[in-house]
C-alpha cells in the first residue's frame, strides 16, 4: 500500500487517485516477465502472445489532449495539458486528469 501512496506523492496527486495507481501497477505487473514461469508474463500465458509495450507511459507524466476545432477559436491553444493516470479498459485510450479543474477524461490522443 505504501508503494501506491509513494506513487501518488511523487506526482503530487491526492489519495483520491489511489485506485488509479493500483490499477496501473497491476497492468504493468501483468506484462512483466517472471522467472517462475520461464520468463513469460501473466499476459503472455493468458493471451498466448507477447504483450505490446510501445503504448506504455509513466504514471503521472504530462500529456496533451487535442481540443477539437469546433470548440476553439482561431488563436486559441489547440491542446490541453493533463496528467496521465492509467490506460482505459473499455477502448484504446488513456485516462487523464486536466490540470485546470482536476476533471478526469478519457482520450485516445494523449501524447
Amino acid at each position: 500500500m505504501q508503494a501506491f501512496l509513494n506513487m501518488l506523492h511523487y506526482v503530487k496527486l491526492t489519495r483520491v487517485f489511489w485506485g488509479e495507481a493500483i490499477l496501473i501497477a497491476i497492468y504493468l505487473q501483468n506484462r512483466q516477465p517472471s522467472k517462475v514461469v520461464d520468463n513469460l508474463s501473466p499476459y503472455e500465458l493468458w493471451i498466448r502472445h507477447k504483450p505490446n509495450v510501445f503504448h506504455l507511459r509513466v504514471f503521472g507524466c504530462i500529456a496533451f489532449v487535442l481540443i477539437p476545432r469546433k470548440n476553439s477559436k482561431k488563436l486559441d491553444y489547440n491542446s490541453k495539458e493533463c496528467t496521465f493516470l492509467r490506460y482505459n479498459e473499455e477502448n484504446k485510450g488513456f485516462r487523464l486528469m486536466t490540470k485546470s479543474n482536476k476533471f478526469v477524461l478519457i482520450s485516445r490522443d494523449g501524447n
